[in-house]
């Protein structure tokens, strides 16, 4: 091979890895804003599983009496008040076993979350059946906490879980078509 020919043959594998480049770059840029919302919601509850986890730690060091009080006089809370004098007895008498399971359910929805938000993010299909599924799973229950409470908080969060739902659901049968569509003009150019 000549000189020239290798300069040729090097600049056109360069030229197809930077094709690559841009076309992963084009798929990051081309996921839906709703679905990056999505992802959003999901690494915001990742960051809230994880100070509970991370709270609910220092409890188990017993740590969390202490931890209260500092708390309480950082935030110039009367440490003689009623309300603080129950929060400490009930933190006292917490079972450490059920303090210890907490902990680890907190960390487990925490890592499930951030796995959820970064697959969402990256616009992976494995993620947004995911989503649909952890989605749809809470559905029941937030439907007997508008019953019995009838809060806003808990209408607001039901409306939000169903309109992810909707939207999952249109979304992940719109990309299946689009996946079928693709493999049969495959097919059918090769």
């Amino acid at each position: 091979m000549t000189k020239k020919e290798l300069k040729k043959e090097l600049k056109k594998e360069t030229k197809t890895h930077v094709d690559h480049l841009v076309d992963f770059h084009r798929a990051s840029v081309a996921v839906p804003l709703a679905v990056r919302l999505i992802a959003g919601l999901s690494f915001i509850k990742f960051i809230l599983f994880l100070v509970t986890g991370l709270v609910v730690g220092r409890f188990i060091d017993h740590e969390g009496a202490r931890f209260i009080q500092r708390l309480a006089l950082d935030l110039h809370i009367d440490p003689d008040g009623a309300r603080l004098s129950q929060l400490l007895n009930w933190v006292s008498g917490v079972d450490v076993a059920k303090l210890q399971f907490l902990d680890v359910v907190c960390f487990s929805y925490a890592t499930l979350y951030l796995i959820q938000a970064l697959g969402l993010w990256y616009d992976r299909y494995w993620a947004e059946w995911l989503t649909l599924v952890m989605a749809m799973l809470f559905v029941p229950y937030e439907i007997f906490e508008v019953i019995i409470h009838h809060q806003p908080l808990t209408i607001i969060l039901l409306v939000l879980n169903l309109a992810v739902v909707a939207y999952l659901i249109h979304h992940v049968r719109q990309k299946r078509q689009q996946r079928k569509t693709a493999r049969e003009s495959a097919t059918h150019s090769a």
